[in-house]
């Protein structure tokens, strides 16, 4: 029997503007799906380097909102993501 394959998706969720109060829901609501391993980031720590971004065959923004979410540096690097096939 083949084994199932399991995905890496980064649930990021930070907001600095209004807060939904939904964030802990959907980070649950992705937990539930089997063949997921999800990492939460409510901060954008992930973004700052592409390499960490390259660990990830899936990148949600999940309740997001404010303008001053991801820097400059975080902004290029998921753009680099996305511009090498990144989902």
């Amino acid at each position: 029997m083949a084994e199932a394959q399991s995905f890496k998706v980064l649930h990021y969720s930070e907001t600095s503007g209004f807060d939904h109060n939904t964030r802990a829901n959907s980070l649950s609501m992705f937990n539930s799906f089997s063949g997921l391993n999800v990492v939460n980031d409510l901060n954008g720590d992930s973004f700052d380097t592409l390499s960490s971004l390259l660990n990830y065959d899936l990148i949600v923004f999940s309740n997001t909102s404010g303008s001053t979410i991801l820097d400059s540096t975080q902004r290029a690097n998921f753009e680099t993501y996305i511009q090498n096939g990144g989902n």
